[in-house]
């Protein structure tokens, strides 16, 4: 795979307080560039990167707290295993949600 092909994640039955993770490592270039999220249930999304290079994921900033059916198009949210940046899709809906993350990969 390579720059510009399609990238696409998802999960089905996360579990109350459960994550889908968005760090590009299923992409060939190692790298995403995220324009498309979904899910079927309540969550928040965080956008975390890990600057000590641990797996602390020290800095974590909320970017949307979303309810019930949601899909959100036109985004640009870089994210690339190399460089510790990452999308977390936080299940709150107190039961199984379905999520998705779909873009393309980038240069990582």
């Amino acid at each position: 795979m390579a720059i510009g092909d399609t990238y696409y994640k998802s999960s089905t039955g996360i579990a109350d307080n459960g994550d889908l993770i968005i760090d590009g490592s299923g992409a060939g270039t190692g790298a995403a560039e995220i324009t498309e999220l979904g899910g079927t249930g309540a969550c928040d999304i965080y956008r975390e990167v890990d600057t000590a290079g641990d797996g602390s994921w020290a800095t974590s900033v909320l970017i949307g707290q979303l309810s019930n059916n949601w899909h959100s198009q036109v985004n640009e949210l870089f994210c690339s295993d190399a460089a510790n940046v990452r999308l977390r899709i936080n299940n709150t809906s107190g039961g199984t949600i379905n999520a998705f993350a779909g873009g393309v990969e980038a240069d990582s």
